[in-house]
């Protein structure tokens, strides 16, 4: 059995809960404008969901350079590999919604589902390509 380095450990924890609370940070921004936007303004679903989504970039770059990942780093550098990856989660994104609109789900579920299940591919490609 391998030894483990408890440090190592520790950093790897903290460094996934801290990516979870900027996620959650930015999720909630994602959702709050979109929703905004749909249910408060009467803006169509794939609207909101790209103007949450901008919004929501935003948060998630600047918590994840600074805090979660701690990049050294310019964000000259690393912002346009953050944007690709976002947009890939954008695009998984847009095509859940139009799946679960296709299958009459209301717009509140079109909105939520897409953000929660979105993350765990976007913490991959920023830990081992991005950051």
């Amino acid at each position: 059995m391998r030894n483990i380095d408890v440090a190592q450990f520790q950093e790897s924890v903290t460094r996934i809960a801290t990516f979870g609370a900027v996620g959650v940070a930015a999720t909630c921004t994602h959702w709050l404008v979109s929703l905004g936007l749909a249910e408060g303004v009467g803006a169509p679903a794939q609207l909101a969901n790209v103007s949450g989504f901008a919004v929501a970039v935003l948060v998630s770059f600047f918590g994840h350079h600074h805090l979660t990942f701690r990049s050294k780093e310019s964000a000259r550098r690393t912002f346009p590999r953050f944007v690709v990856v976002a947009l890939s989660g954008l695009a998984a994104s847009a095509a859940l919604i139009a799946g679960l609109d296709g299958l009459g789900a209301p717009t509140w579920l079109q909105l939520t589902a897409a953000p929660a299940i979105i993350p765990v591919a976007t913490y991959v490609a920023n830990r081992f390509w991005v950051f």
